[in-house]
């Protein structure tokens, strides 16, 4: 409910650590731990060890194929087998999810948005996995699904464009309009996917958005209504001559 409080006045940021601290609460943790930590059995080591392997996120240690993954945490100081097949079987049923994008309706170079009107932004989202069952790692509260929310935003002035909740069982593709900015001009929006119940697993992607001269519809309006007028003024004088 908070996140969409928020969102209704356009606050990005705040809006988006609303959601963080959502995360926070149903993983039991504090900011500043790491999200490698919140996996059960996971060696306090993992950081620096991920950091030597290249590896640069969570995401990356979930997709990470399992040989290496198991070699890596034999580095980070996993000794039991057992300990091993909970950390790779909890990481298995995390969500690691690619963001891809298009603007159908215009945005583009070839086609600008007209300024100051709404266009849409088509998302579709896969997750490496397909869900099964409640959530991987959930620390207080009771069992839940886990759910997403999509955020279009602008970082530069701090304003939320688009909010959807969604849910990402497999592949998903969404919908999601917005508002272009009311001056022509290149500009550089972000997509943002967040989890409401991991910490460490969020996606962000930015485009390039095109705007335009806005659309002249209101002077169009005005000929049309004036051209309405003249005919119905001859029609009229048309009708008094038969009479």
């Amino acid at each position: 409910l908070l996140p969409c409080v928020f969102a209704a006045a356009s606050y990005l940021r705040t809006t988006r650590e609303i959601m963080r601290l959502t995360q926070l609460i149903i993983q039991g943790c504090f900011p500043d731990k790491s999200p490698y930590l919140l996996v059960p059995k996971m060696p306090s080591s993992i950081v620096e060890t991920c950091e030597a392997m290249k590896i640069a996120s969570l995401p990356d240690l979930i997709a990470t194929p399992l040989k290496r993954k198991e070699s890596i945490l034999r580095k980070a100081g996993v000794k039991n087998n057992r300990d091993l097949r909970t950390i790779t079987s909890t990481l298995s049923k995390m969500p690691n999810v690619d963001v891809k994008y298009k603007l159908p309706e215009g945005g583009t170079e070839e086609s600008p948005a007209p300024a100051d009107g709404y266009i849409p932004l088509m998302v579709r989202l896969q997750r490496s996995q397909r869900l099964r069952g409640k959530a991987a790692i959930q620390r207080t509260g009771k069992a839940k699904s886990e759910g997403w929310w999509l955020v279009v935003g602008r970082e530069d002035i701090d304003e939320l464009l688009a909010l959807k909740r969604v849910m990402i069982r497999d592949t998903t593709t969404c919908t999601v309009e917005f508002q272009v900015p009311q001056e022509p001009g290149n500009y550089t929006l972000q997509i943002y996917l967040i989890s409401d119940t991991f910490c460490g697993v969020d996606r962000k992607r930015e485009f390039q958005l095109v705007v335009g001269e806005a659309e002249e519809e209101e002077e169009e309006d005005e000929d049309d209504d004036a051209e309405g007028e003249e005919g119905g003024e001859a029609g009229s004088g048309d009708d008094n001559d038969h009479a």
